[in-house]
């Protein structure tokens, strides 16, 4: 991944030197030329053409350069005032309602401020771009949320006992890399993408595993066995499936098809924790079921030649970084919000 970033970010730079002269001699041109209108109608295409190519670029310089957040303490309601600040004119000419709802009393966070602000910028406009209606209105509220961690937290590394990654960045459930392991049952071989959300059980199941069948769930790189032969689920009784997460313990899950026991000791053991809950909500045209998975991936767009399919991976990047969790609710014709959860840290609760 970060071979690859450095690639985009030489390719983008490669791209701007003649996209920059493009964009100088075509301007420069119109102006020289208003007196002919079809050779100012080809020129107009050039120059937006080459503009929108910019965004693509400058788009692809942002990806590439998802750097290390230099966190301080912050006040989550004052970045998002300053986002608001920055974007006041398009909201405006939009003839956009925003409405703040905040609470006064959140603790500060440890955050990368810049980043964020850019996070809420890029939320609030892609609100208003949704919003086609004059006179819609876009709800930013923030609310802190004491939460258990069970079908909340998610698993970001996990590994086979020995030591192989089972991250799979290719199969996304809500936009979330999932967890990949082998299938082996009654002579048929395939493979399961596990939800990486704790709790949460909405796998994907590339192989049609019966109830009553007998399988094997294996690391899909050396078939090391991820059954524990020594354990029975204690709802059902089935089969217990387990894998190691780095520094955070191991995890253990029910094996059978439809089984949604889990257990993660290590996250268990601290108990409830607190988050900060920023949500960004239009009236807009909303977003397609069947895109909902997608949105966050890198080059997926819904508008066409309007967007570059960048700002949401930027935005997920930066929440990722900031061990955040960020999730969307949409229905088309009714608008759609999305959902920020930040984690309070223990050394900031106070403020």
């Amino acid at each position: 991944m970060s071979s690859l970033g450095r690639l985009a970010a030489g390719v983008a730079h490669e791209i701007n030197n003649p996209l920059t002269g493009i964009l100088t001699y075509s301007c420069y041109l119109l102006k020289r030329t208003k007196d002919n209108k079809e050779i100012q109608s080809d020129l107009e295409v050039i120059v937006n053409e080459t503009k929108r190519s910019r965004e693509i670029v400058k788009g692809l310089l942002d990806f590439a350069r998802q750097s290390v957040p230099k966190k301080n303490k912050a006040d989550i309601n004052a970045i998002i005032n300053k986002a608001v600040a920055v974007i006041d004119n398009q909201i405006k000419a939009a003839e956009i309602d925003l409405i703040r709802e905040f609470d006064e009393n959140l603790p500060q966070v440890v955050v990368d401020a810049n980043q964020l602000e850019q996070v809420f910028i890029n939320l609030i406009v892609n609100a208003i771009q949704a919003s086609e209606e004059e006179g819609s209105k876009i709800t930013v509220s923030t609310s802190l949320m004491t939460m258990d961690p069970y079908g909340v937290y998610q698993v970001k590394n996990a590994v086979c006992p020995k030591g192989h990654s089972l991250m799979d960045q290719t199969v996304k459930i809500n936009g979330m890399p999932t967890i990949r392991v082998k299938v082996r049952t009654e002579g048929k071989s395939g493979f399961v993408n596990l939800d990486p959300v704790y709790g949460l059980n909405r796998n994907n199941f590339g192989i049609k595993i019966d109830a009553d069948s007998k399988y094997d769930l294996t690391c899909p790189k050396c078939d090391t066995s991820l059954l524990d032969k020594t354990k029975k689920c204690p709802k059902c009784g089935g089969a217990v499936y387990f894998y190691e997460i780095p520094g955070k313990g191991r995890f253990e899950g029910c094996a059978q098809s439809g089984g949604e026991w889990q257990s993660w000791p290590e996250i268990d053991k601290e108990g409830k924790k607190k988050f900060i809950v920023i949500k960004v909500t239009d009236e807009g045209c909303g977003i397609p079921q069947e895109n909902l998975s997608k949105i966050f991936e890198p080059f997926f767009t819904t508008k066409g030649q309007r967007g570059t399919g960048l700002g949401l991976a930027v935005i997920w990047g930066i929440i990722d970084k900031h061990d955040g969790r960020i999730t969307v609710d949409s229905k088309q014709g009714q608008g759609s919000t999305f959902t920020i959860r930040l984690p309070v840290e223990k050394d900031t609760e106070s403020y």
